[in-house]
């Protein structure tokens, strides 16, 4: 899903903030969001399939 990008991105934030390096710190938040949209599309193509298959198994049941 991406999860482990994310947790990538989150280390070298909190590593930039601790090293108090702004430029770091605004790389590594502008590597947090791109991950962010990118799981969050994956996760929608989840809640689309889940939702086709409740829909597919509700007509079978009828």
């Amino acid at each position: 899903m991406g999860a482990e990008h994310m947790r990538l991105a989150c280390a070298d934030l909190v590593q930039a903030c601790r090293q108090m390096d702004k430029r770091n710190l605004s790389l590594s938040l502008n590597w947090i969001k791109n991950e962010f949209a990118h799981i969050r599309t994956k996760l929608e193509v989840v809640v689309q399939m889940e939702r086709k298959i409740m829909r597919l198994e509700s007509k079978h049941k009828k």
